[in-house]
């Protein structure tokens, strides 16, 4: 990103300090972790941050509930303002996150995400709709898992249960902590 371009990306960031929260219900985290399209689910579910420490077990049963999505370059996995329904590992490939900022023509690119991200848990969670589009910049390869499977799994009184539910706390706690941090930084 160019340095005027940053300048105005956190200057329009300054003036609605509520989008760094809105972005996380569709961005969730972005470890830059290698990974290739060969890896097995459950050992992509492992390198993401929500499940890097979870008990093989858990990872077994949660690897058998995803399925492998290929996108083109130039598709949408989730739209600003749309209901999202996956929850999305990202395996391989490249997904722009941009955001309409109201104040601007046209979406804004405000983060590159890659091997090892996870996008849609906060979304999943909150039912407030995708804040930012989610897309393809090369062709990309996913593991995800719908939302029903989802709601499921979270409501489940097992170990694969309670790995969801202290995702989402993670989760909630990494937003909470970045919300602060920019806070602070932009008094």
């Amino acid at each position: 990103m160019k340095p005027n371009a940053q300048a105005d990306n956190e200057q329009n960031q300054a003036s609605q300090p509520s989008l760094l929260s809105r972005i996380k219900s569709c961005l969730v985290s972005a470890p830059q972790k290698p990974q290739t399209a060969d890896l097995p689910a459950e050992q992509v579910l492992r390198q993401s941050d929500l499940f890097e420490h979870e008990t093989n077990e858990v990872l077994t049963a949660l690897s058998q509930l995803v399925r492998a999505d290929n996108y083109p370059a130039g598709s949408y996995l989730c739209r600003q303002g749309t209901a999202g329904d996956r929850l999305y590992f990202i395996v391989d490939g490249q997904i722009n996150i941009k955001m309409s900022l109201g104040n601007t023509d046209g979406p804004v690119k405000i983060a590159s995400v890659g091997a090892g991200a996870v996008l849609g848990l906060i979304d999943l969670a909150d039912h407030q709709g995708c804040s930012a589009d989610c897309i393809a910049a090369a062709d990309v390869l996913t593991f995800s898992l719908n939302r029903e499977t989802w709601e499921k799994l979270f409501k489940q009184d097992d170990a694969v249960g309670s790995a969801m539910r202290l995702a989402v706390i993670r989760e909630f706690c990494k937003n909470i902590a970045a919300t602060n941090d920019y806070v602070g930084s932009h008094p």
